[in-house]
């Protein structure tokens, strides 16, 4: 947290608190995409409707999301972005199979998180390197990984932004069409998948 504390405090006044727009400054610069989405995070912080909210107090209210007792459903929420067929497991190719749609985007999925989990699945000592990170070995790598956490940001800060009930996005596109995308992407990669198995299957019946 050290970091980001250092990132908000550069864009904060002489008090340490921010205005509207340097806090989107300052979540821009920690990965988030859209202003939008970052304005929505601004008026969840700012409780007594002032047009400031405290470094501190911004750091605090990520620390306790992603600390707090509904920690593991942060992470659910966070895997899910990228478990997209819901089969309980993250795997290399699912990874490379994202280009960087503006579905992706909306999510929070950035290539640097990318860039960061296929590292850990090829080579973090506390994976079963079985080709794919499950949802028990994702929390942990949350836990314990400082650049994962890092790089997660901007899906935490959407995630957070969820939980406040705000559908940020609509004020960017359609909801249809976002939905639409999004069903192009899960069908895609589930599509992917079956053909795996069967690829799997066909080399084990030969071998047999």
């Amino acid at each position: 947290y050290q970091r980001r504390v250092h990132g908000l405090r550069k864009s904060a006044r002489q008090d340490a608190r921010m205005d509207r727009a340097a806090f989107i400054e300052a979540m821009l610069g920690l990965g988030v995409k859209h202003a939008v989405l970052a304005s929505c995070i601004f008026d969840e912080l700012d409780k007594d409707h002032d047009g400031l909210v405290e470094v501190t107090q911004v750091v605090e209210a990520m620390r306790d999301f992603l600390e707090g007792e509904d920690s593991e459903d942060v992470y659910r929420e966070c895997f899910n972005v990228y478990d997209v067929d819901g089969s309980g497991g993250i795997t290399l190719y699912e990874l490379k199979l994202m280009r960087g749609s503006r579905t992706e985007e909306r999510l929070g999925i950035t290539e640097d998180q990318k860039s960061v989990m296929i590292d850990l699945l090829l080579h973090s000592p506390q994976l079963e390197n079985d080709g794919e990170l499950d949802f028990r070995e994702f929390c942990q790598l949350m836990r314990q990984e400082a650049r994962l956490v890092k790089v997660m940001f901007p899906i935490v800060a959407a995630v957070f932004a969820k939980r406040t009930g705000k559908e940020w996005w609509k004020a960017d596109t359609g909801d249809s069409k976002l939905k639409k995308e999004l069903s192009v992407r899960v069908t895609t990669v589930a599509a992917a998948k079956r053909l795996r198995r069967l690829g799997r299957q066909r080399s084990q019946s030969e071998i047999g």
